[in-house]
Order: structure tokens, then sequence, then C-alpha cells
């Protein structure tokens, strides 16, 4: 018993002709349309996605089970439970009078706080009049407003909304594009009730709307309840500026090193796959044992192509560093051409890269070409302790000393097959700037006084308009030539154009002449060179096949050269000189760096 004084808690239970769409109009289920149908059940908070079939099977078993009379309270936000527990008291109203002026833009805040998807089906499907002796369809009738009216707001047919409250009636007006886009818009005025957001009444200037119920009414309605759902309003394209021909917003993305993944890459069981027994233990011997008995074998086996050997690394102690210090020095003797001269020009090179000759000399050696490298690797291994060298040292040891990892790209292949030609075409270009010029052919340079560096000129030029008269010239078959001229190039950037092509170059433009970068690779070779061979003056050409090349005589740098020829010594004497004895780099060991 309760005790005195409490309040009575009272329960309202909503039943089918308090909700729009919650009672069927027709005896069967299977005689309603699928929105009618799809209405019933979200009314009992039943799914109601499916097709017609699963449907209509879905409202039976309801049926049957006996809960259609169990209305779901929270339907449309609970807004009708609040009505009919009297939190709301509907205001009647003659039939509404749009305004003339005082029209303000939609804001989704200002509309009736009890207005709800149940209005609009209520409005469109029913309250729909029916007729004496109609014959049509009633779920097209009752179905097509709403699924037209749908298909207009997701395209972005409904703009231009505008409202205004006056007595009590919260007015709507709007811009409905038709299907037909050179059509004009029409015009959509829609009457509300402040208090329970029912539609009093709906007017639109098509064909359709005699029964105010057309697709364009059914559109406003239901861009009235997105609004009213998201509690903001969105402005329609059509209300925007033109967008279309704007280009999309260049994205700037974080470093590398910045970028997360949502998600894992799938586990694939089948390469994680271990057939061998759990407890088979492989050891490092017995598996270069079995390469070894695989090297016996007359046939390469595909063993032979996935697994390496394994080398046990050792330390480097100090009489160890102090006999390679020494054998170090023998290497350089000898190594060192027996001549007079500053530089010698070691035979059976002159072929270059088709010479076997040239490939022997210039790999126990550091070169023009690899002169940049160089230095930065000696920078820092120069400040490292470690007795080894660092990762980048190891794959330019390998590379540099033991041919692996090499890398030809089609341009470098090009390169190589255009030299002759572009060589011819270098001379021909000076013969009318120096009718008496002269080019030779070369082969591997070696400096006497320092015998461990090299360098491979393009060819020898005798200039007799210069002072000294002999040079070198190095050529370069660059990409950004391969459709266009230099003078072509050179307008182009004159004109502000190709400025991120430009960017990555090796020269740059500079008041009609073209000038090789200082802190290119590029730079670095054509000192060496000049610093290996004692020569004062090397000739950069940038050869194009569609016309003139373009040519940079580069002068000697002796503050330059002192420096870079400085730390390829170093770094020859320090890393390549035991690397020659040891051969760690082949066994994936990284070379030992001397110290002292």
């Amino acid at each position: 018993m309760a005790k005195e004084g409490t309040p009575t808690v009272s329960f309202v239970r909503l039943t089918e002709d308090d909700v729009p769409g919650a009672k069927f109009s027709y005896e069967t289920a299977a005689e309603h349309s699928n929105i009618q149908l799809k209405r019933w059940l979200a009314c009992r908070g039943l799914k109601s996605s499916g097709n017609r079939s699963e449907l209509v099977a879905r409202c039976n078993d309801c049926i049957a089970s006996g809960r259609s009379v169990d209305i779901d309270i929270t339907i449309d936000g609970g807004k009708w439970y609040q009505k009919k527990a009297g939190i709301l008291v509907e205001r009647s109203a003659n039939k509404p009078i749009p305004p003339v002026t005082g029209w303000k833009p939609l804001v989704a805040t200002s509309l009736p706080a009890q207005y709800n998807y149940g209005n609009v089906y209520h409005w469109l499907v029913e309250s729909m009049p029916s007729l004496p002796g109609d014959t049509d369809n009633q779920s097209v009738v009752t179905g097509k407003p709403l699924v037209r009216g749908q298909q207009y707001v997701q395209s972005g047919n409904v703009g231009c909304v505008e409202t205004k409250v006056s007595d009590s009636i919260f007015h709507v007006k709007a811009k409905v594009l038709p299907s037909m886009r050179n059509e004009n818009p029409y015009t959509v005025t829609i009457a509300l009730s402040v208090v329970s957001g029912t539609v009093l009444d709906a007017t639109c200037h098509c064909k359709s709307s005699a029964l105010s119920r057309c697709s364009h009414i059914a559109a406003v309605l239901l861009s009235l309840c997105d609004s009213a759902d998201r509690g903001a309003s969105d402005p329609a394209c059509t209300d925007l500026p033109c967008q279309w021909h704007r280009g999309s917003k260049r994205k700037m993305p974080d470093s590398i090193n910045k970028k997360v993944y949502n998600s894992k890459r799938k586990q694939t069981n089948v390469i994680a796959f271990d057939p061998r027994p759990a407890g088979t233990i492989i050891t490092v011997e017995a598996k270069n044992k079995f390469l070894t008995d695989l090297g016996k074998a007359d046939t390469i086996c595909m063993w032979q192509t996935t697994l390496q050997f394994t080398y046990i690394d050792y330390d480097l102690s100090r009489e160890r560093n102090e006999l390679l210090s020494c054998m170090a020095v023998h290497i350089l003797n000898n190594l060192r051409p027996s001549v007079d001269e500053e530089a010698a020009l070691m035979p059976n090179t002159s072929n270059q890269s088709a010479s076997t000759e040239w490939h022997n000399q210039r790999s126990v050696r550091m070169t023009a070409s690899s002169a940049k490298e160089a230095v930065m690797l000696w920078r820092k291994e120069s400040v490292d302790q470690s007795s080894v060298v660092s990762e980048s040292s190891l794959k330019f040891v390998q590379r540099k000393v033991w041919g692996l990892h090499q890398v030809v790209t089609r341009y470098m292949q090009e390169g190589l097959e255009k030299e002759e030609q572009a060589r011819m075409d270098y001379f021909a270009y000076m013969k009318q700037q120096s009718p008496l010029v002269e080019v030779q052919p070369t082969g591997l340079w070696v400096n006497v006084v320092e015998p461990c560096l090299a360098c491979s000129p393009d060819g020898i030029v005798n200039d007799p308009s210069e002072n000294p008269s002999v040079g070198c010239v190095e050529i370069k078959v660059l990409k950004i030539f391969s459709h266009r001229s230099p003078v072509e190039l050179k307008s182009a950037v004159e004109r502000g154009e190709m400025k991120k092509e430009m960017s990555s170059q090796c020269f740059k433009v500079n008041n009609g002449n073209f000038t090789l970068k200082r802190s290119h690779g590029y730079y670095y070779q054509v000192q060496f060179q000049l610093g290996v061979t004692g020569l004062s003056w090397c000739d950069f050409v940038m050869w194009s096949p569609v016309g003139e090349p373009a040519v940079e005589r580069v002068y000697r740098d002796d503050v330059f050269i002192a420096e870079i020829m400085s730390a390829n010594k170093k770094y020859w004497k320090a890393v390549i000189a035991p690397e020659l004895v040891e051969m760690r780099a082949p066994r994936n060991l990284k070379p030992f760096k001397l110290k002292g």
C-alpha cells in the first residue's frame, strides 16, 4: 500500500490511433505499399529494412505473436508519447495564409520542437483523401511522393528555405528544382503547428499539387525533417557559389615518419607456416654446410637463390689495426704509376665501361663519379668512434669495390649508348666557337701523388683560344632535354614556366646562361677530375638530341679540390684499403674502419 502523500504515477500507453502509420488501412499486410509496411514496423520498434516479402512476413509474424498492439514510445523521438501525456496542447486554427513580408533564412533550432517524420507521413499518406471510384494503385499514389521527395533532397534540389512565425503557425517557403533542370523552380509554402509540428497546409505551383501532396512538397517536408534531426541546416548546393570550376585543394601531407596507418596488413598463414617439427633447430653451421654441399652439385638448386652463407663477425684488435694500416701503405705504393707526370693514363682503358681493365683499375680507387658521396660518408665516419662503418658505407663499398647491387637505369643506359654522338655534337658546336679545337676520347687517369684517386673524363680537349689550351670534357645526357633543346628550355624558364621541373635539375639558368649548381654531385665530379688530372678547366656539356648542346666551361677551384680530394683520400685509407684485405662487405659484414 502506498504511503500517504506519495504521488500516484500514471502510465501512458500509445495506441494505433495515436501515431501516424501505426495502423493498417487494409485487412492484410500484403495489400500495403513498402513505405506503409516499413512505417508500421518502425512504429513497433522492429527492423524495417529488407525486400517486400521479408517486410510482409515480419508484419504477419508480429500480428500472430500479439505484439501488434505494442507501439514503441520512442517512435519519432518520443514526441507522440509526449503529446499524449499532455505535455503539448494542440491549438486549433483555420487554414493559414502565408505572410507576404518578414521571411528569414531557415535556422534549424527554430523549427517546432515536435516536428518529426511522423508528421510528414501523416500528411502525405494517412491524410490522403479517398475519392469515390478511384481505380489507381493505392500503393503508388501514397508512396511515390515520399520516394521522389527523398530523391530531390539527396540531389540538392531543395534550396532558398525561408521561415516566419505568425500566430502560433510556423510558415515555410522554399524553392524546389524540378527533375528537368531547364525548367523554372517551383515555389512551395508549408504551414506547421508551432506546438505539435503538425502539417496544417501545403501548396505548390506544379501541375500535380491539386491534393497538396506532390513530390516537391514532400521534398521540403523531408528536408525540414533532416534539418531538425541534425540540429543544423546545411545549405543546398544551389545556395552556394559556383564550386565545380574550382580545382581541388592541394593536400599537404606530413613527413613519412609521422604517417599512421589505421589498418594492419592481413596476416597470411601460408607464408608463416613452417612444416618442420616444433622441436627442429637449424644452426648456422648446418645451413652453411647444406649450401656447401649444394655447391658441389653439377646443377643449380633453387635453395641457392634463397639461402645465403652466414659469416660469424669478429672484432678489430689493436694489433690487427696496426697491421692493416701498414698493408694500406703497401697497397697505395703498388697503385702508384711509374711516371714523372702529375697524372697517368692507364693503358687499355680508353673504351671505359666496355673495358675489363677499366673496371678493375677503378674498383680499387676513389673515382670522380662518387666523389660527393664519399665526402658525405667521410663526414659521418670521421666523427663516429666505432670500429666498423655505417650501413650506408657498407652499401657504398659493396657497390663501389665489389660491384654488388649495381643499378643501371634506362637513362644511364641511354647515356652510354649516345656518348659518342654527344661527343661529336659537342665537337661540331665547339668548331663554331674555335675552329682549331680538337677533342679526343680518353680512359682512366690516375693521380701520381695520390694513386688512390682516379677519374674518367669523356674526352681531352685542346682549345687554342684558351690558356692553358688543354682541358677535359664531361658530357651528360639529361632527361629534361630528351624532347626539348636547351634553347627551348631557356625560353620556357624566362617565361616563368617549369619551376617545379627546374628545382630538381643539376643546373640553373642565370641571365640566359646554363650554370652547374655548386652543390650538385656533378660539380664535385668535374672539380675532382681537374684535381686528379692537374688540368685547369673542364667543359660541362648538357646534350640534347633535338638541338645544340648547352656548354659551361668550369674552371679549377683549388680550395674546393683540396677539400674533396682530402676527404676521398682519408676515406680510402680508413675504409677501402683494409676492405681490400679483409673482404668483409661481400659477406654482408660491415667493413672495418682504421683508427689513427
